[in-house]
């Protein structure tokens, strides 16, 4: 199978691992494993120390917290069929008691991923890209909530997908995806949604691809009614380099919710994946759009609800190899939320900002043994009473591969 043939569904960006989903991974099949691993597991823990362990409660004070996790991770590659598999569950101890009736100190997170594709012929092919989670801390790569809410949410993501080379030049990328959240401990917050896809993609050379996109997805919320989206999109996905490349797709989301009028706003989504060296790997993703699951947040003045939340997200990541023993991280999540029209509650419209920064390193002591240390900064500024907040988070710990 020669080059444009094999990849003209198989998207432009270098592979990840299934625990990359997320919005830096929103090209066909850009995550789909490369290589087999053979059965692998990881243990860690850590001791650290947290400022504002619950950042939107009356209380301020901090506390020490120990944490540890174990991981496994298996991943098959024939000619024909991919898996990708792993898990993790992981436990967070803080020492000191919460003045918030409503938090715990400790805290379960538990994670498992399954991506699988096979291979029909060199025309068609299927994909699959499954995660169910339970965990308390948002996770700003994929575009949930915006805070840390009262309580644990468990949150699931199925994406399937069927890809079919028509000649050598065209393709087309059919799916669905279902995907919701439900929150343990807070009423009336719990959502669902499922959407539909059609993309046409043709490859103007062997680095560059166009496509041509539909999407319907339609939102279950237990509060402020239901709402459905058309998008319309154009975009481009081009591969810079063997080891970079970049996904770009604009156009016009139309969202009509139950409660309210229709509207037409742009909408627009990117990803940049580069390995700069062989030190240094970059990852970074844009989006702008009406967001219908995260149209309601609490205030000091209870829940406000709106009909519309226009919400710009900003993440970038980058590993360094400073030497064969230490690498460096860091990470930043940008995400800005305008709601519009409310529907619950007396605060009116607004606006609200999160800033969320992390950097950190590790350093191995022996063949599968690794020292790790790290900082995590967060500060969001809210319109709305009782939301603004700083966290500061420190972390020592080891980690351990066999």
């Amino acid at each position: 199978m020669n080059f444009l043939k094999k990849s003209i569904f198989a998207g432009v960006l270098p592979c990840a691992v299934a625990s990359g989903q997320g919005l830096y991974s929103i090209a066909p099949n850009d995550d789909e494993a490369s290589s087999s691993l053979p059965l692998t597991y990881i243990v860690g823990a850590s001791l650290g120390y947290d400022d504002n362990p619950t950042p939107l409660s009356d209380s301020d004070d901090g506390s020490l917290y120990a944490s540890g996790f174990v991981q496994a991770n298996w991943t098959s590659v024939t000619p024909q069929t991919t898996w990708d598999v792993f898990a993790r569950l992981g436990v967070r101890y803080y020492f000191d008691d919460f003045d918030s009736s409503d938090a715990d100190s400790t805290n379960f997170d538990a994670r498992v991923g399954v991506n699988f594709t096979h291979r029909f012929s060199e025309r068609l092919r299927f994909s699959s890209r499954n995660l169910l989670a339970y965990e308390q801390e948002p996770d700003y790569d994929y575009g949930l909530s915006n805070d840390r809410r009262t309580g644990d949410y468990f949150r699931y993501s199925s994406d399937n997908s069927v890809g079919y080379r028509w000649s050598d030049r065209l393709g087309t990328q059919t799916g669905i995806q279902f995907s919701g959240v439900q929150y343990q401990d807070l009423d009336s917050s719990d959502y669902s949604q499922i959407a539909f896809r059609h993309d046409f993609r043709y490859r103007m050379s062997p680095a560059t691809v166009v496509t041509a996109g539909y999407k319907y997805a339609i939102v279950d919320r237990d509060l402020g009614g239901d709402a459905s989206s058309h998008y319309l999109t154009g975009g481009i996905e081009h591969r810079i380099s063997p080891e970079s490349a970049i996904v770009l797709r604009a156009g016009a989301q139309i969202t009509d919710p139950d409660n309210g009028d229709s509207r037409t706003r742009p909408f627009l989504e990117a990803a940049l994946k580069s390995s700069l060296t062989s030190q240094l790997s970059t990852n970074l993703f844009v989006r702008y759009s009406n967001e219908s699951w995260n149209q309601s947040l609490l205030s000091d003045n209870g829940r406000q609800t709106f009909e519309q939340s226009q919400t710009f997200r900003l993440g970038g990541k980058a590993t360094y190899a400073l030497n064969p023993q230490v690498s460096l991280f860091g990470g930043v999540n940008y995400i800005l939320t305008n709601y519009d029209d409310q529907i619950v509650g007396a605060d009116g419209d607004g606006s609200e900002s999160l800033l969320n920064l992390n950097v950190g390193g590790s350093y191995q002591l022996s063949s599968n043994l690794y020292l790790t240390g790290s900082y995590n900064f967060t500060t969001s500024i809210s319109d709305f009473d009782g939301r603004d907040y700083d966290r500061n988070r420190f972390q020592l710990g080891v980690q351990a591969t066999f």
